[in-house]
């Protein structure tokens, strides 16, 4: 019974491991345990009776996609929340390229990948 995994929202293309939450997973044999994402069989490694680790495939594109396991390599359980993989961040140029040291200055960023989920940028020691 798979309850959650973490996290939930993935750079593509970046084979990062997620955790698998759930319920009787028992003492776990890591050759039989298979992750699904989507229709991507990936292998699962066991490290308690509510933990498994996934790796996510490293061709994994962006979209969102179905988790699901299987202790026996066979019956899957789907966990309760879709995956988003999102498509990965790339800066192609910025306007203006100066301004005053003093700041203020409003700077476009243009490029691919952005969301507005904590997003930041960065001059010098200066988040903003």
């Amino acid at each position: 019974f798979v309850t959650q995994f973490q996290p939930l929202i993935v750079p593509e293309y970046s084979g990062i491991v997620i955790a698998v939450h759930g319920e009787h997973f028992g003492e776990g044999n890591d050759d039989s345990i298979v992750c699904k994402i989507g229709e991507e069989r990936v292998s699962g490694t066991h490290r308690s009776q509510n933990l498994v680790l996934c790796a996510l495939p490293h061709q994994l594109p962006a979209g969102s996609y179905h988790v699901s396991l299987s202790l026996n390599g066979k019956d899957f359980a789907v966990a309760p929340t879709m995956l988003f993989v999102r498509p990965s961040i790339s800066v192609h140029s910025a306007w203006p390229l100066s301004g005053p040291s003093s700041g203020g200055t409003k700077v476009l960023v243009f490029g691919v990948g952005f969301s507005s989920d904590q997003m930041r940028c960065e001059f010098g020691e200066n988040s903003v």
